[in-house]
């Protein structure tokens, strides 16, 4: 055929490339025009394959693909439409496509179960006495939870000798400010209350004298009431008990309940306990490096609810992140392992947790690592500012709250006032007053 012939040479027309591809048929059993040759007609029905890497190959076409398109229901028959097929009113409205009218598909039964356990047997008559516990020091500053905890026993312990008709199981503190007890009053303490002087340590574990106040607060609070309170979320006008009663009985219930997790946790962050993990006993604690680790706490509260069960506990698992209880050095090495000269040096052991302390006075040394030294000491303030640390050197344990950075122990003086304010060395002051050489002091 006149049409399939191709012209040799290195190169072809568009033109004749067009004409080939016009002359194959693609629908089947269509003849194809014959020469007055003996030349047997040729039909698309025979197998005619190109095949090849020249010129003679099919190029390959790009499948088509379907227009994209999304079938969605906009009234209550039920019928199918094209987001291509809206109308402009249609397209631009927001009114939500109707729900089906046929019902859904039963479901399966299930049992679902909860964390909230119920609460047997707590009183559910009796008088309770509310009092506020006040511990003040001579700078007027905030007192922690563990210290209020130590003053509240101390002041009790004194209390308990001068009046030792009262009963110690009937009193519960919050390790706040709240002081309840049962039943019985405390002797000789009203609306006024009461003020002495006591002896305590303080965060730097020196002894100090406090002011401690007690003195009664509202009025007692009758358990008894909550039988009569029938509805607890839709109370009606016949119910003598407010929705605020009923708070401070749960607060009551709440404080008798966590009266000894919270005497015994080492962190309390709003009704969620924790206790810090010992030798003994290392479950519930991960190390995540950066000097931190997870602890694992619970979280506890209680629940009024309509029903045999009026009294429910919420119990659930919570997790924190603290700061690992350790030497200052360990903690340098793991906080520079991440530093910025840390993550170059140590790029390629990806599986070494904590830097070496060779390592780390190189990433810190002024004039080896000029370069980077003020990036490192930027990285290093950040990570330790008000970081709390103790110091064991003398013969009590005093606390230290991290504010800057100074310079090398070695360079670094400040005015001792015990002899005559003289300028000493904070190397010359660990060795003169405790006798210890220190280490590292560059």
């Amino acid at each position: 055929m006149a049409s399939a012939h191709q012209p040799k040479g290195r190169g072809r027309s568009r033109q004749q490339t067009n004409a080939l591809e016009s002359t194959v048929p693609t629908a089947t059993e269509v003849n194809v025009a014959t020469t007055s040759d003996s030349v047997e007609p040729l039909t698309t029905s025979q197998t005619t394959t190109m095949s090849g890497r020249g010129r003679g190959k099919n190029p390959k076409r790009k499948p088509v693909v379907p227009e994209p398109h999304m079938t969605i229901d906009i009234d209550s028959s039920n019928s199918s439409w094209k987001v291509s097929d809206l109308n402009n009113q249609q397209f631009w409205s927001n009114d939500r496509p109707l729900k089906p009218v046929e019902l859904g598909t039963l479901g399966q039964q299930i049992k679902l179960w909860v964390n909230y356990f119920s609460v047997v047997q707590f009183p559910h008559k009796g008088l309770v006495y509310q009092y506020h516990f006040i511990a003040e020091n001579k700078r007027k500053t905030c007192i922690p939870r563990i210290q209020r905890r130590a003053l509240y026993n101390s002041w009790l312990h004194s209390f308990y000798e001068k009046h030792p008709q009262i009963n110690l199981c009937k009193i519960v503190f919050d390790n706040q400010k709240i002081i309840i007890t049962y039943e019985e009053p405390l002797p000789n303490i009203d609306e006024f209350g009461i003020t002495e002087p006591i002896m305590g340590i303080n965060r730097a574990n020196r002894y100090e004298e406090y002011k401690i106040s007690v003195k009664r607060v509202g009025n007692a609070i009758d358990l008894a009431s909550l039988a009569s309170f029938k509805e607890i979320h839709e109370p009606n006008t016949e119910n003598n008990l407010n929705i605020d009663d009923l708070q401070n009985i749960r607060q009551v219930l709440s404080i008798a309940l966590h009266e000894h997790c919270s005497s015994t946790a080492d962190y309390i962050y709003n009704r969620t306990f924790f206790r810090l993990p010992s030798s003994q006993n290392t479950l519930g604690n991960w190390d995540i490096g950066s000097g931190k680790a997870t602890w694992r706490g619970f979280y506890s509260c209680l629940v009024f609810t309509n029903g045999s069960q009026r009294l429910f506990m919420n119990l659930d698992v919570s997790h924190g992140i603290f700061q690992k209880k350790q030497s200052f050095l360990d903690f340098l090495c793991e906080v520079m392992r991440h530093s910025p000269c840390g993550k170059y040096h140590y790029r390629h052991k990806r599986n070494i947790k904590t830097a070496h302390i060779d390592d780390v006075l190189a990433f810190l040394d002024r004039d080896g690592n000029d370069k980077d030294y003020a990036r490192e000491i930027e990285f290093l303030l950040k990570q330790c500012k008000n970081l709390s640390v103790r110091s064991s050197a003398s013969n009590k344990v005093i606390g230290y709250k991290i504010s800057g950075l100074g310079k090398s122990a070695s360079t670094q003086t400040f005015e001792w006032n015990e002899i005559n304010n003289k300028l000493v060395t904070v190397e010359d002051y660990y060795k003169t007053k405790y006798g210890i050489q220190l280490e590292l002091v560059k």
